[in-house]
């Protein structure tokens, strides 16, 4: 139940912010920016702490430091709004503390980025698609929301490197993951000019 309420705040939240960037969005300073502009696509390396929670009468948790990749594309709507894809895949596995049973997810989300010059914010929703190996072997989902927070420095016209700080919450019955880490997308702005 805790868990649920820290992923109901954490989407209240991003909700909130996400409201007042927009409702501001006019009388925010004008700031010369042309590296946002055109889709952007993205490499994704990362290093992740994740806390899993298993059970239900009696919860265990267990921890994991690992590696995750995957892809984010971004598209933008406005001058300080993009929307935003991602695909993110972890690595490591985390073994049960009452099963003989290791977990690994998937997460495939969606969600806005909100930035002012180089700085951003990102809040997304969407789901985390989970490996089971060992005793209870199969897949899962689980509704996931994710926060990430960064900053894109761009290398010439495109090139760009955004480094951020993430926290990614999942919940199913009797598992629930809290992902926290640091990501590096590296790539490229298509803007389709010369």
């Amino acid at each position: 139940m805790k868990r649920l309420s820290m992923l109901l705040l954490a989407a209240v939240s991003a909700i909130l912010v996400s409201k007042e960037l927009l409702a501001q969005q006019d009388s925010l300073p004008t700031i010369t920016n042309t590296s946002r502009e055109g889709v952007a696509l993205r490499l994704v390396p990362g290093l992740a702490y994740t806390s899993a929670t298993f059970g239900d009468d009696n919860p265990q948790s267990e921890g994991v430091f690992g590696i995750t990749f995957g892809g984010q594309a971004l598209a933008p709507v406005s001058r300080i709004v993009a929307l935003s894809l991602e695909a993110i895949f972890q690595f490591y596995e985390i073994q049960s503390a009452h099963l003989n049973e290791r977990l690994q997810s998937w997460y495939v989300m969606g969600g806005v980025e909100f930035s002012i010059g180089k700085a951003y914010l990102r809040p997304n929703v969407g789901a985390a698609f989970r490996l089971w190996a060992g005793g209870g072997s199969g897949t899962s989902t689980a509704p996931a929301l994710g926060i990430a927070i960064g900053f894109e420095q761009m290398f010439g016209r495109s090139f760009h490197v955004s480094p951020e700080v993430i926290v990614r919450v999942a919940y199913e019955h009797g598992a629930s993951t809290v992902l926290i880490g640091s990501q590096v997308p590296v790539g490229l702005r298509l803007t389709g000019g010369g």
